[in-house]
């Protein structure tokens, strides 16, 4: 096929979305095979399912010498903070069911990236990369996604659930969620009977 007929065919959701995000500085990874393959990260991965995860995941030393992936499971972590929630059976706190993994992405972002810009010595491990699982149980994309979109992170989706997320990122792409919006919802989570350990 002629270079210039391929060149005019249109790009798909996914191809445009993955250009899109690059602008931003963040990589999309997709999974692989059934079950799903764990996202292509080189060296140690640490995996933060649980919000009592965080504090551990974040603090220094890490594993190995080269920097560490941190792995947020979003699903994981909503559930976890919203079954506290659910404790708390006030309507307050029933109100900040969904909002959890939303803080805990953008707080930790937060962190990692004061980390990035403090100076470096030569035996001081570098901060971990930040990769945010966005699949769900029912394979779409989490439904904070959208406010997820931070600069030097890895964004993991199933393949089936890129077009949809394609989809939702409307142009121009969507501003993230601030870090004062995050804080907001760390102390309201705390007040509400489920703290993040942060």
């Amino acid at each position: 096929m002629p270079a210039t007929i391929a060149a005019r065919r249109p790009s798909t959701l996914t191809e445009r979305l993955r250009r899109r995000l690059a602008d931003r500085d963040i990589t999309l990874l997709l999974a692989t095979g059934s079950p799903p393959s764990p996202p292509p990260l080189d060296g140690p991965v640490i995996r933060v399912e649980q919000p009592a995860d965080l504090a551990r995941a974040l603090r220094p030393p890490h594993r190995a010498e080269a920097a560490a992936s941190l792995l947020l499971s979003l699903s994981d972590l909503d559930r976890a903070v919203d079954a506290r929630l659910e404790l708390s059976g006030t309507w307050e706190a029933k109100a900040l069911r969904g909002h959890g993994a939303l803080a805990c992405a953008v707080l930790v972002h937060h962190q990692l990236r004061q980390r990035e810009d403090q100076p470096h010595e030569s035996e001081r491990p570098r901060a971990p990369r930040l990769v945010l699982d966005l699949r769900t149980p029912e394979g779409g994309p989490h439904h904070a996604a959208r406010r997820l979109l931070l600069p030097g992170t890895q964004l993991y989706l199933d393949p089936r659930a890129t077009e949809t997320f394609a989809r939702t990122v409307t142009t121009p792409l969507p501003r993230p969620l601030t870090v004062a919006q995050a804080r907001h919802l760390h102390t309201c989570l705390g007040w509400a009977g489920a703290p993040l350990s942060l």
